[in-house]
């Protein structure tokens, strides 16, 4: 486990503070994902957590790309 600060992944997503950017970008890369309940509340916990893991992956991606 690698713990990111949401300043690091946030700027590879060219994304500020507000969280309705990052429900924008999730919602653009994984559009069958749920965004709101029922009720309407926005989950944007759920969209960040998207964008942490996709960082993850990315982040992955590249440590192995450099060890070959």
């Amino acid at each position: 486990i690698k713990f990111v600060r949401p300043a690091v992944w946030k700027k590879r997503f060219n994304l500020s503070r507000d969280k309705l950017e990052s429900v924008a970008l999730a919602q653009q890369l994984f559009p069958e994902v749920e965004y709101e309940t029922k009720r309407g509340r926005l989950l944007d916990g759920r969209a960040e957590a998207l964008l942490i893991a996709k960082y993850g992956l990315e982040m992955e991606e590249q440590y192995s790309d450099q060890l070959c």
